[in-house]
């Protein structure tokens, strides 16, 4: 006679058919191509601010909204390591860390990278090695010529700009200035000269008539006459 085969544990046979369920799961890997056509645009954006903040740096532009905006090559490179990482989340996206190990390597060092260039950046804004945000404090009759200070890490400068909106440029500096922003007069003497009343002393500063960059500045004292 035949003995009766024993059935199986149900627990075993459970655990087997979830176990090879799991064995054959695969991680969808694959990205809609309107993702990485976005990724693309996010990262030419990036790519694009950094190359502003470049040539910015590297031809020493007078131009006063690109200086103020764009005067930190520290800062570009942080915007460019911020874009790039945007544009790996949106165009390769990490789902499971294990299966994807390249890609959660490439996205860590980035964010490593970003993180220490963020760091760089924020310690050089404060000590104010690249701070251009001039105040302008006097404005010529025709108002194409300005007379702006610059607070800069050690001393306050007092520039010329010419133009106006985003054609404004910077044509010259007149000086450092001495006394407080308070105590000082600045006013234009029609549109080719400039006069300047400091505790120490009063100045008058002609300008160039065509290009408005001044013809004289301030000395070496305080109390030193233009030159």
């Amino acid at each position: 006679m035949t003995e009766p085969q024993t059935p199986a544990p149900a627990q075993s046979s459970a655990k087997s058919f979830y176990s090879g369920a799991f064995d054959r799961e695969e991680v969808d890997t694959a990205t809609p191509m309107w993702r990485r056509a976005a990724a693309v645009v996010i990262l030419l954006i990036g790519v694009v601010l950094f190359a502003i903040y470049l040539w910015t740096t590297v031809t020493s532009s007078s131009n006063v909204f690109l200086k103020s905006h764009f005067g930190a090559l520290t800062s570009g490179v942080f915007v460019l390591l911020l874009f790039a990482l945007l544009a790996f989340a949106v165009g390769y996206p990490v789902r499971a860390t294990v299966e994807q190990r390249r890609r959660s390597r490439v996205r860590t060092s980035i964010i490593v990278v970003a993180a220490v260039s963020l760091i760089v950046a924020v310690f050089i804004h404060a000590l104010g090695l690249f701070k251009y945000q001039p105040t302008v404090v006097a404005t010529s009759p025709s108002g194409t010529r300005h007379a702006a200070i610059l607070v800069g890490y050690e001393t306050t400068t007092l520039r010329i700009f010419e133009g106006s909106g985003l054609g404004k440029h910077e044509v010259g500096n007149v000086g450092v200035l001495c006394g407080m922003q308070s105590q000082n007069r600045i006013v234009f003497d029609g549109n080719d000269s400039l006069k300047v009343s400091t505790p120490f002393n009063d100045f008058v500063i002609p300008l160039d008539p065509k290009t408005g960059a001044p013809l004289k500045h301030f000395g070496a004292r305080c109390d030193a006459p233009a030159q």
